[in-house]
């Protein structure tokens, strides 16, 4: 049997959830796995619903066409979700190959602007480091993310029958494939309220120990052994709503350079703050000007490459979960990801961004904090 790692980009709050079998987070385990390896290995539309309901049962396919994962056409069962196998390994090593190293080179001939621009937000970083952060992580995970969106290349978001607002892409677990799910940078961990944020971005090679996957562990109950204090220290907190507490703490602390014992020590665990200082680069809104600054750069720079990149069929069409039916735009969210996470290997290899911290078992990533 083959076994998946599943992601989840989800655009809901907890409370929204109505009934469990509408997460899907509580659906992804073993018999996903068993059931996923039925389907890809049957050429598209050969696996039936009867078969698959007879080797697994009706409720779990049932549940898996009601979250998004797989869909029927008639009595064949589909993939509904990008779900990405070793087979496609050989197209994605080399399809975006010459569209990155253009886009690479197409930023580096700017530099000198990207520099300037980064040197300007005067939080006592050097250039590198505000460029991974902001070029790397908030321009290229974010508002050029949405600049794509909006001009229809890529799908950031799915209304489920649930009315769950969320895409999941899927990939097997093959040493080749972490190559491309887990070991580029391109994943952002978010503590936010909207407008402040506790966050790192990195790769995802490993379990990060940082305040958004603290979080999504406690509520789904698996946070590991080596952070029971952690938790009890989490659950010592007075108030109700904890991500409040902790954000309005960082910002009094950020402000005053005092907050509540208890966040103080959470905030030096997850390593905002360092001997008694915050450790991190601090964007605010006085900062807006600038990132805007860069991502007009941005756009000017690799635009056009990136529309070539994610619209080309020749790049979609070979993919397994393409041959499915699966929606093209967000199969491309996810070749988005592949790309962009490809282009900051390529800057942090030639220093024009900083070199993350690796960590053990954790992966590679920078801390930040942003107060909007």
């Amino acid at each position: 049997m083959r076994r998946f790692h599943y992601f989840l980009y989800d655009n809901y709050a907890q409370s929204q959830v109505k009934q469990t079998k509408d997460d899907p987070r509580f659906a992804f385990g073993e018999n996903t796995d068993a059931v996923l390896t039925t389907i890809v290995e049957k050429q598209p539309g050969y696996c039936s619903y009867g078969e698959l309901c007879g080797k697994s049962s009706t409720n779990i396919i049932d549940n898996f066409i009601h979250i998004g994962l797989l869909r029927r056409d008639g009595p064949a069962v589909l993939l509904d979700t990008p779900v990405f196998v070793h087979e496609d390994v050989a197209h994605l090593r080399c399809c975006f190959a010459k569209g990155v190293a253009h886009m690479a080179e197409c930023l580096q001939t700017r530099k000198n602007d990207f520099y300037q621009l980064a040197n300007c937000f005067g939080n006592g970083f050097p250039p590198e480091v505000n460029l991974y952060h902001i070029l790397c992580g908030a321009i290229l995970d974010g508002c050029f993310f949405e600049y794509i969106s909006k001009r229809g290349l890529v799908s950031t978001s799915r209304l489920h029958r649930s009315g769950l607002d969320y895409l999941t892409i899927i990939y097997e677990q093959t040493p080749a494939l972490d190559s491309f799910s887990k070991e580029l940078l391109c994943s952002y961990n978010r503590f936010s309220d909207g407008l402040r944020s506790l966050q790192s971005f990195g790769d995802a090679d490993g379990d990060r120990v940082d305040f958004f996957r603290f979080m999504c562990q406690k509520r789904l109950e698996t946070l590991p052994a080596t952070l029971t204090k952690i938790g009890a220290l989490w659950d010592s907190l007075a108030s109700d709503d904890k991500k409040k507490q902790l954000l309005d703490e960082a910002q009094r602390f950020i402000e005053t350079g005092t907050c509540d014992h208890m966040c103080y020590l959470l905030l030096s665990f997850f390593g905002y703050i360092k001997d008694g200082k915050i450790a991190v680069p601090i964007y605010v809104k006085e900062h807006q000007a600038l990132m805007a600054a860069l991502e007009q750069l941005t756009e000017e720079c690799i635009y056009e490459d990136m529309k070539c990149l994610l619209t080309m069929p020749e790049i979609i069409s070979p993919l397994l979960c393409s041959k499915h039916g699966v929606n093209q735009k967000e199969i491309a969210n996810e070749l988005y990801h592949i790309v962009f996470g490809q282009l900051n290997e390529e800057l942090v290899a030639c220093g024009f961004v900083a070199q993350p911290n690796r960590y053990p078992k954790e992966g590679r990533y920078l801390q930040s904090i942003e107060i909007m």
